[in-house]
């Protein structure tokens, strides 16, 4: 079966890390540690495996996913995040 990793993305993660990458603006006046993964400071240092592994186990406050999700939608999921970064403008 095909991954869609926008669909999982949109499931899993835009509630707080918002549709476009940016964060969510209400999320993060209570957690502003919420990563926008468009900040330069990100892209210049995250890699696909990188995110992969943050996906998997979780950091600070956010949950490991990698119970409910298998490693190939985590590997798919984390290249479209970094993609996303990439992106100019929102989706």
């Amino acid at each position: 079966m095909p991954v869609d990793p926008a669909v999982i993305y949109a499931q899993m993660c835009a509630r707080c890390h918002g549709v476009d990458g940016r964060g969510d603006p209400e999320i993060r006046k209570t957690l502003p540690t919420v990563r926008d993964f468009h900040d330069p400071e990100f892209q210049a240092r995250a890699t696909s495996e990188a995110i992969a592994r943050t996906i998997m186990a979780g950091k600070g406050q956010m949950p490991a996913f990698g119970t409910a999700l298998s490693v190939p939608k985590i590997q798919e999921l984390s290249g479209y995040v970094h993609r996303l970064g990439r992106a100019k403008g929102t989706l």
